[in-house]
């Protein structure tokens, strides 16, 4: 198998076999992606690609998902497509799923008749990226479309029997930006195009980027928690997508959550809801990215994420209690020490590190892999078992 520079893939192909069909993306323009910026667009040899699919079909015993990278791979000349989908169909008689991201344009090339022939050969999913139904901010983010392009072309790969999973993300408004239009706006679209599986991330900042750039200058400010859950709130409000999977639990998304729509709407904004009174922790899946806009949410909300390695060495062990008054021992995080916590009515602990629980109540809350949460009703301590 041959990989060129970062691969980057949707969370639901984790298990997928990955083959670059293309490198990079056929536009690589949006303003908040720091995607595929270590190569220039290019397509593959579609020998090369069949070598890949062959070397994987000779070490690997079942293959049940296969995904096409990278960035644009529905861009490729339909006879390229249909090679590597029929190499798939005839070496991978048990693979269930073909999937790849489709950009706007790319499915906008493509005649009615040949997206119905690329579901036919086996392309069963595509990945979209909506970001926001909103006009202006499209067009802040150069995202190169219109949401109304994408809804169209979305629609003419449900009509071609290819499933469509979209993706929005939260946040593009800024603090200071009209967030209840992007939020309204991003649901008519997702409304309008009913897909099976739609991806609510949270909008990050990437060195590096425009974003980056208008942070530094002062012309964008980012959304903190609350904020993002409100917009997240109106947005489930306003959406109607019958039958619809809902994810936010991507490593971006400050508050877990999940549900089929129609059906759990309600379910879903009680737990922002609960989010917003206190009642839930907001608790980022992404905790160990090291990302200093996280942490500094941890400490507004005065959470100690339990770092065992840095304690031993810090020597603050010594008698089995962390006085954070006094101590406040963390990990380093970019921009700034992990020093400004002086009181944890929350822990956040990684499974076997010896948190003394006598004295703590756990938390009935979804925590990142490997994690649990308690509730320290002593706030300006947090003890151990030491030998």
């Amino acid at each position: 198998m041959h990989y060129y520079g970062a691969v980057y893939r949707p969370p639901s192909e984790a298990y997928s076999l990955i083959v670059q069909c293309t490198l990079g993306c056929s536009h690589n323009k949006c303003a908040f992606c720091n995607m595929y910026k270590d190569k220039k667009f290019s397509i593959r040899p579609v020998e090369e690609v069949l070598r890949d699919l062959a070397e994987a079909r000779s070490y690997e015993r079942r293959i049940e998902r296969i995904f096409l990278a990278d960035g644009d791979a529905l861009i490729l000349p339909m006879d390229y497509l249909l090679q590597v989908l029929d190499f798939i169909r005839e070496y991978f008689p048990e693979c269930t799923r073909v999937a790849a991201y489709a950009t706007t344009k790319a499915i906008e090339r493509k005649t009615d008749e040949e997206l119905r022939k690329l579901r036919e050969h086996g392309l069963a999913l595509v990945y979209i990226g909506l970001e926001s139904g909103n006009e202006e901010l499209l067009l802040k983010f150069n995202k190169g479309v219109t949401a109304a392009e994408t809804v169209k072309n979305a629609l003419r790969c449900k009509a071609a029997g290819i499933a469509i999973s979209v993706t929005a993300i939260n946040g593009m408004a800024g603090l200071s930006g009209d967030w209840q239009a992007h939020a309204i706006d991003t649901a008519k679209a997702v409304s309008a195009m009913k897909p099976e599986f739609i991806a609510f991330l949270t909008l990050r900042v990437y060195s590096g980027t425009p974003l980056h750039d208008w942070i530094e200058t002062g012309e964008f400010q980012m959304m903190g928690p609350a904020d993002l859950m409100r917009e997240t709130r109106l947005f489930l409000e306003h959406i109607d997508s019958e039958g619809s999977v809902f994810r936010s639990n991507h490593a971006s998304n400050y508050l877990p959550l999940g549900g089929t729509l129609n059906r759990d709407r309600e379910a879903l904004i009680q737990t922002i809801d609960a989010a917003l009174d206190g009642k839930v922790l907001f608790l980022p899946c992404g905790v160990r990215q090291r990302d200093s806009q996280l942490i500094e949410t941890y400490i507004a909300r005065d959470v100690y994420i339990v770092e065992y390695e840095t304690l031993l060495q810090s020597g603050a062990l010594a008698d089995g209690v962390l006085d954070l008054t006094a101590e406040a021992v963390g990990p380093e995080y970019p921009g700034r020490a992990y020093t400004d916590l002086d009181a944890a009515d929350w822990v956040l602990a990684a499974e076997g590190v010896p948190v003394d629980t006598t004295t703590l109540e756990k938390a009935d809350a979804v925590c990142p892999a490997g994690y649990v949460l308690y509730r320290n009703p002593d706030a300006q301590r947090v003890r151990f078992v030491v030998s």
